[in-house]
């Protein structure tokens, strides 16, 4: 797998995309097997919230597009 970190915020943000396995039926642009995924952390009364926002995981197929297309 192929990750980039797209932003970080020091106790705030914690942003990525990342690209799967050559396994991926090859059928499927590199654009859309590309996932993002970003941790955010909030104060929240005594103790820190998290919020984990993804997309781009819908798009991966039941198989886990381990097995060749076709």
């Amino acid at each position: 797998m192929e990750a980039t970190v797209q932003k970080m915020e020091p106790e705030k943000l914690f942003s990525f995309t990342c690209t799967p396995t050559p396994s991926t039926p090859r059928s499927t642009t590199r654009a859309s097997r590309r996932r993002w995924s970003e941790f955010r952390l909030e104060a929240k009364g005594g103790g820190t919230l998290l919020i984990l926002t993804e997309s781009g995981f819908d798009a991966i197929p039941k198989d886990g597009g381990s097995k060749p297309s076709g």
